[in-house]
Protein backbone atom coordinates (compact mmCIF):
# COMPACT_ATOMS: atom_id res chain seq x y z
CA UNK A 1 0.00 0.00 0.00
CA UNK A 2 1.42 3.48 -1.07
CA UNK A 3 -0.53 5.57 1.00
CA UNK A 4 1.67 8.58 1.78
CA UNK A 5 -1.28 9.49 4.74
CA UNK A 6 -1.13 6.16 6.16
CA UNK A 7 2.69 6.60 6.13
CA UNK A 8 2.62 10.18 7.94
CA UNK A 9 0.29 8.96 10.49
CA UNK A 10 2.21 6.08 11.41
CA UNK A 11 5.42 8.26 11.68
CA UNK A 12 3.35 10.83 13.80
CA UNK A 13 2.16 8.19 16.09
CA UNK A 14 5.87 6.58 16.52
CA UNK A 15 7.36 10.15 17.47
CA UNK A 16 4.24 10.88 19.79
CA UNK A 17 3.51 7.88 21.10
CA UNK A 18 6.40 6.20 21.47
CA UNK A 19 9.57 8.67 21.50
CA UNK A 20 7.76 11.38 23.62
CA UNK A 21 5.46 8.60 26.00
CA UNK A 22 7.28 5.73 26.12
CA UNK A 23 4.65 3.34 24.44
CA UNK A 24 6.63 1.05 23.50
CA UNK A 25 4.14 -1.69 22.69
CA UNK A 26 2.36 1.08 19.69
CA UNK A 27 5.66 -0.20 17.73
CA UNK A 28 4.13 -3.63 17.20
CA UNK A 29 0.98 -1.70 15.35
CA UNK A 30 3.85 0.39 13.47
CA UNK A 31 6.57 -1.91 12.47
CA UNK A 32 7.11 -4.77 10.19
CA UNK A 33 8.50 -7.77 12.19
CA UNK A 34 12.01 -7.19 10.47
CA UNK A 35 12.25 -3.88 10.87
CA UNK A 36 15.85 -2.70 10.24
CA UNK A 37 17.29 0.20 12.03
CA UNK A 38 20.29 1.69 10.49
CA UNK A 39 22.25 3.84 13.08
CA UNK A 40 25.49 5.79 13.13
CA UNK A 41 28.05 4.42 15.44
CA UNK A 42 28.24 3.77 18.28
CA UNK A 43 24.40 3.41 18.82
CA UNK A 44 23.77 -0.16 17.01
CA UNK A 45 22.21 -0.77 14.14
CA UNK A 46 19.36 -3.92 14.48
CA UNK A 47 17.00 -5.77 12.90
CA UNK A 48 13.56 -6.80 15.02
CA UNK A 49 10.93 -4.54 16.83
CA UNK A 50 11.83 -5.93 20.37
CA UNK A 51 15.82 -4.40 19.54
CA UNK A 52 14.88 -0.89 17.89
CA UNK A 53 12.57 -0.99 21.41
CA UNK A 54 15.11 -1.24 23.09
CA UNK A 55 17.84 1.09 21.75
CA UNK A 56 15.21 3.63 22.18
CA UNK A 57 14.84 2.53 26.29
CA UNK A 58 18.47 3.38 26.25
CA UNK A 59 18.13 6.91 24.81
CA UNK A 60 15.10 7.41 27.62
CA UNK A 61 17.24 5.76 30.24
CA UNK A 62 19.77 8.10 29.89
CA UNK A 63 17.30 11.29 29.73
CA UNK A 64 14.45 10.80 31.84
CA UNK A 65 12.19 14.04 30.47
CA UNK A 66 13.60 13.24 26.46
CA UNK A 67 11.38 15.03 24.15
CA UNK A 68 11.73 14.93 20.29
CA UNK A 69 10.03 17.76 18.36
CA UNK A 70 9.60 17.56 14.90
CA UNK A 71 11.25 20.26 12.92
CA UNK A 72 10.47 19.35 9.17
CA UNK A 73 8.66 16.39 7.56
CA UNK A 74 8.71 15.53 3.81
CA UNK A 75 6.44 12.99 2.32
CA UNK A 76 7.69 11.47 -0.84
CA UNK A 77 6.79 7.97 -3.23
CA UNK A 78 8.80 5.59 -0.68
CA UNK A 79 9.14 6.74 2.60
CA UNK A 80 8.89 10.41 4.95
CA UNK A 81 12.45 12.21 5.61
CA UNK A 82 12.37 14.23 9.19
CA UNK A 83 14.31 16.35 10.74
CA UNK A 84 14.18 16.75 14.90
CA UNK A 85 15.45 18.80 17.85
CA UNK A 86 15.86 16.41 20.52
CA UNK A 87 15.85 17.39 24.80
CA UNK A 88 16.63 15.88 27.71
CA UNK A 89 18.45 16.02 30.98
CA UNK A 90 20.98 13.69 30.93
CA UNK A 91 20.03 12.11 34.70
CA UNK A 92 21.10 8.61 33.71
CA UNK A 93 23.48 6.21 32.24
CA UNK A 94 24.07 6.82 28.26
CA UNK A 95 26.82 5.20 26.09
CA UNK A 96 28.64 4.38 29.57
CA UNK A 97 28.43 7.77 31.39
CA UNK A 98 26.34 8.29 34.27
CA UNK A 99 24.28 11.25 34.55
CA UNK A 100 25.50 14.31 34.94
CA UNK A 101 22.48 16.46 35.57
CA UNK A 102 22.92 18.39 32.45
CA UNK A 103 20.62 19.32 30.14
CA UNK A 104 21.18 18.88 26.20
CA UNK A 105 19.98 19.74 22.51
CA UNK A 106 20.83 17.90 19.15
CA UNK A 107 19.57 17.43 16.30
CA UNK A 108 18.61 14.21 14.68
CA UNK A 109 17.83 13.10 10.96
CA UNK A 110 15.21 10.35 10.58
CA UNK A 111 14.10 8.21 6.81
CA UNK A 112 11.35 6.00 7.28
CA UNK A 113 11.13 3.44 4.32
CA UNK A 114 7.38 1.35 4.18
CA UNK A 115 6.44 -2.31 3.20
CA UNK A 116 3.30 -2.79 1.03
CA UNK A 117 1.33 -2.85 4.47
CA UNK A 118 2.07 0.21 4.99
CA UNK A 119 4.61 -0.30 8.42
CA UNK A 120 7.45 1.31 8.61
CA UNK A 121 9.82 -1.20 7.37
CA UNK A 122 13.44 0.38 7.36
CA UNK A 123 14.28 3.63 9.74
CA UNK A 124 17.38 5.45 8.86
CA UNK A 125 18.62 7.40 11.60
CA UNK A 126 21.82 10.02 11.48
CA UNK A 127 21.75 11.34 15.31
CA UNK A 128 24.68 13.59 16.30
CA UNK A 129 26.33 11.10 18.77
CA UNK A 130 29.67 13.18 19.30
CA UNK A 131 27.68 16.41 19.67
CA UNK A 132 26.24 14.85 22.27
CA UNK A 133 28.81 13.38 23.94
CA UNK A 134 31.45 16.87 24.12
CA UNK A 135 27.96 18.17 25.84
CA UNK A 136 28.21 15.92 28.38
CA UNK A 137 31.63 15.82 28.87
CA UNK A 138 31.77 19.90 28.54
CA UNK A 139 28.39 21.47 29.19
CA UNK A 140 28.01 23.27 26.50
CA UNK A 141 24.61 23.22 24.52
Amino acid sequence: MRDPQTHLANVRRFVEQVLNRREYVVMYELFSPKHELLAPDPLPSVTGISPYAGNIQHFHEGFSDYCVTVRDRKIGNKGIIERQVVEGTHDGAFLGIAGTGKRLCWEADCVYEFDRRGLIRRSWLQADVLGIVRQIRNGAV
